[in-house]
């Protein structure tokens, strides 16, 4: 018999996926403590707040990871209203970040007079490519290894000498869809027959907007490097069209990020910063309370998270400076990348060689989802260690000296 989750559980269940991140984060924050970094004391909230996005995103994920494996539960299963909620969580997570992507670099806009894009668009590359690379390497691997558990091999001769390997017709289709898959989500992920690699690479639609962001900041720099304010207007042009172009209200989220640009270098009296807390928190309570079932991309959300994030930017909360939650920003990225593939790989794994995970009640399956995010946090700061941060150091190829990439 089923059981179908109520809402207390499932925020039980979020509360402990959230606290496994945590203290994961803070725990690898004191082994390595370059991943909290004395740089940028200012704005050391926005990586705490970058943080909190990712995992919110990793809560829409977790507990709908078996959907990615087309497992169906047999002693519980979530109600429409959690499916609801864990979108609503992912949403906000997502739109969070486009929120601080926009204020960053349009506050590059406004505070250059002039910007070398050569060496702009070098720095993103090395701040983004090298990470993507690798998950997409590992993506490419688990989608061998998942589609071989399951479908006939052929054989492919190397040599006559040599004799043959087993491969099945679609992971010889993985390999001829490298480029879709190396496309940063410019181009769909590819569906081999019944496996799609968005179940692990879901989260590229995302880049791709950034990227398209990024595209689009050299017109925005010439419309607008004589006058201030003229970012947020060209932003606002290039979020009608993508809302025409594309049904898309994804861009409109970086104009939040424009408008909290005016307030990032500002210092405010105690007063201020009160008020904006208690705004900020006035705006969490709309949101969560009373705006839980409006569109996820449509005005009422747009309007509710301007409050919150420019209030957050004013008022700049103790609570976004926690060790564990300026970790968690650091690795943000690559947490974004692994986060899905490592909830699906463990569980695959388990269900393939140790129990039958349809099997486990709802308990359990939180402790397992808890200790897969947990591994992803851990993959994460590596893969920040050593392949996301030794890029971004690295020397540009004009061989200049600076090391700040945003």
């Amino acid at each position: 018999m089923l059981f179908e989750a109520p809402k207390e559980v499932v925020l039980a269940m979020f509360m402990i996926l959230f606290f496994c991140v945590a203290l994961a984060m803070l725990i690898q924050s004191y082994i390595f403590p370059s991943l909290i970094s004395d740089a940028h004391d200012k704005t050391r909230y926005l990586d705490g707040l970058r943080g909190i996005a990712a995992v919110l995103v990793a809560l829409n994920h977790a507990p709908l990871a078996l959907v990615n494996l087309n497992i169906v539960p047999k002693t519980f299963i979530f109600i429409p209203l959690e499916n609801q909620m864990f979108n609503f969580l992912g949403s906000i997570g997502v739109q969070l970040f486009f929120c601080i992507t926009g204020m960053l670099f349009a506050n590059k806009l406004i505070n250059s007079k002039e910007i070398d894009w050569s060496d702009f668009f070098e720095k993103r590359v090395r701040r983004l490519v090298p990470a993507y690379i690798f998950a997409a390497f590992l993506a490419i691997a688990i989608t061998i290894w998942f589609i071989g558990l399951t479908e006939v091999p052929i054989y492919l001769p190397l040599n006559p000498v040599e004799g043959s390997v087993p491969f099945s017709s679609s992971q010889i289709s993985v390999i001829n869809s490298i480029p879709q898959i190396f496309s940063f989500g410019i181009l769909p992920l590819p569906n081999f027959q019944d496996f799609n690699m968005a179940r692990l690479l879901g989260v590229n639609w995302s880049l791709a907007i950034e990227w398209r962001f990024y595209l689009a900041l050299p017109i925005i720099f010439v419309f607008s490097r004589h006058y201030c304010k003229g970012v947020l207007i060209t932003i606002l042009v290039f979020a009608l069209l993508d809302l025409l172009l594309n049904q898309s209200g994804s861009w409109t989220f970086f104009i939040i990020g424009a408008l909290g640009s005016f307030y990032m270098r500002r210092e405010f009296n105690t007063l201020i910063k009160l008020i904006a807390h208690l705004v900020a928190l006035g705006a969490l309570a709309v949101l969560f309370f009373y705006n839980f079932g409006a569109p996820l991309y449509g005005f009422i959300r747009w309007v509710n998270l301007a409050i919150l994030f420019i209030s957050i930017v004013v008022g700049r909360p103790w609570i976004l400076t926690v060790r564990a939650f300026v970790a968690m920003g650091t690795v943000s990225y690559s947490f974004y990348l692994f986060h899905v593939m490592t909830l699906f790989v463990v569980l695959a794994v388990c269900n393939q060689y140790f129990f039958e995970v349809a099997t486990l009640s709802i308990k359990p399956y939180t402790l397992l989802t808890g200790s897969a995010l947990t591994l992803a946090a851990m993959i994460s700061t590596l893969s920040y260690l050593f392949v996301e941060r030794p890029f971004m150091r690295g020397y540009s190829f004009k061989k200049k000296k600076s090391i700040n990439v945003l």
